[in-house]
């Protein structure tokens, strides 16, 4: 068997067993002719992996991979679950038992309920406090990303309405969704053109005005997201890609400063050097706005010791400051 065909059938497993699919998405999803889909499905079935197929009323055959785990080993779990979901009830935490139901009906093998069966997007526990700060743009109250993760785990194409920042035009755009990600306050979704082969693209989420789930699916997108957020310092900005990045060496005097780069998360990771309760950080970042304020606001705890470029920028921002004190 060659090795595309391997890689073929592993992704229909894989698919089958994440959710039921009709003939159709599973070509738009492996990217051929229902032919070659009804080829691969033959072989799945020979291969007696748990293969079936339902027909509701008036649709289409869907196929799926019926889980080799019985039920009935899953009955002690079942049972607990059951009584964590009444103990809950009983003290008003409705919150918690509709993620519970959910889960004794996958562990049932209850194959009909997968596509409902989801992970919430916002923290539930109230002893956790996610504070997003005064100017995030990201709200922990949204509950239209439960639709985006739908999507990005089914594969499932979705129409949007986009609005940009710069001219407020707005733009309707047919994506895979691949990622929903985070970053200093701003939710991005990371998203492929509809037939594209090109790199990933990133829309920011607070500007997507609208949102349709197509029936319509697409192959599974690799996406780096290590390299993706490559030499960033804050936010995501495409226009940093065109440039290169800028190698910076900080001499840190304060104690609390150097703790902080010890256990910092840059991405190439910050070199460190130290001797006598002194330390060198050897950064490589893109020279953006974010970046320069952020130095800014770490003096008079750092010095710059190169480049001697980013010295001057930084002291241009400073007589800009002092400019506008005097206005």
């Amino acid at each position: 068997m060659s090795s595309t065909i391997y890689s073929k059938l592993k992704n229909l497993k894989q698919r089958l067993e994440t959710v039921p699919a009709t003939v159709q998405e599973l070509s738009a999803y492996l990217a051929c002719n229902q032919r070659t889909v009804f080829r691969h499905l033959k072989t799945l079935e020979e291969e007696n992996i748990g293969l079936c197929k339902t027909k509701e009323s008036g649709q289409s055959v869907q196929y799926f991979i019926e889980s080799k785990t019985p039920a009935t080993q899953n009955r002690d779990i079942i049972r607990s679950l059951k009584n964590i979901s009444e103990e809950l009830s009983s003290h008003g935490e409705i919150r918690y038992t509709k993620t519970l139901r959910d889960t004794i009906q996958t562990l049932k093998g209850n194959n009909s309920t997968s596509e409902k069966v989801h992970t919430n997007s916002t923290c539930i526990d109230p002893n956790f406090i996610i504070d997003p700060g005064p100017f995030a743009e990201f709200k922990t109250n949204e509950t239209r990303v439960d639709n985006y993760l739908t999507a990005i785990r089914n594969y499932k194409k979705m129409e949007l309405v986009y609005e940009h920042g710069r001219n407020g035009k707005k733009e309707r755009i047919i994506v895979c969704p691949l990622k929903l990600v985070l970053r200093m306050g701003t939710l991005y979704l990371i998203y492929n053109n509809e037939g594209s082969n090109k790199k990933p693209l990133i829309l920011v989420f607070s500007r997507i005005r609208q949102e349709k789930l197509l029936k319509k699916s697409f192959s599974p997108i690799p996406v780096d997201m290590k390299a993706f957020y490559k030499y960033h310092y804050g936010k995501w900005s495409a226009s940093l890609k065109q440039g290169s990045p800028l190698h910076i060496l900080l001499a840190v005097k304060s104690p609390w400063l150097q703790a902080q780069f010890r256990e910092s998360n840059f991405n190439p990771p910050a070199k460190i050097r130290e001797k006598e309760g002194k330390m060198e950080v050897e950064l490589n970042l893109y020279k953006a706005p974010d970046m320069l304020r952020w130095l800014i606001s770490l003096h008079p705890d750092i010095q710059i010791l190169s480049p001697r470029s980013l010295v001057d920028d930084i002291q241009n921002e400073l007589n800009l400051i002092q400019k506008s004190l005097k206005k």
